[in-house]
């Protein structure tokens, strides 16, 4: 089984995924994120700019400095960003 036959995982990290980075064949190197529990994500507090918190894959929290909480999900399609708005905590 060689490198071309390894089906793709997303992972976090890992930069571009055009063959140039991120190792052989632009597969990303996997990166260990431990998954957002409850308990953090009611703690969660924003300064004065949204941040987000990686849940992984792709998958955040975007915490708003007024106190919102949105799930959201980043992915490319034909080589650009899309971010998906999965709902609200």
């Amino acid at each position: 089984m060689g490198a071309e036959d390894i089906p793709w995982q997303p992972t976090v990290g890992g930069g571009n995924f055009d063959g140039k980075s991120g190792g052989e064949r632009g597969i990303p190197p996997k990166v260990t994120v431990m998954p957002l529990t409850d308990t953090a994500i009611r703690s969660a507090s924003s300064g004065q700019k949204a941040t987000k918190l990686a849940d992984g894959a792709g998958l955040y929290l975007l915490v708003s400095p007024t106190g919102g909480k949105w799930w959201r999900f980043d992915y490319r399609f034909e080589g650009k960003r899309k971010t998906l708005s999965m709902g609200v905590y």
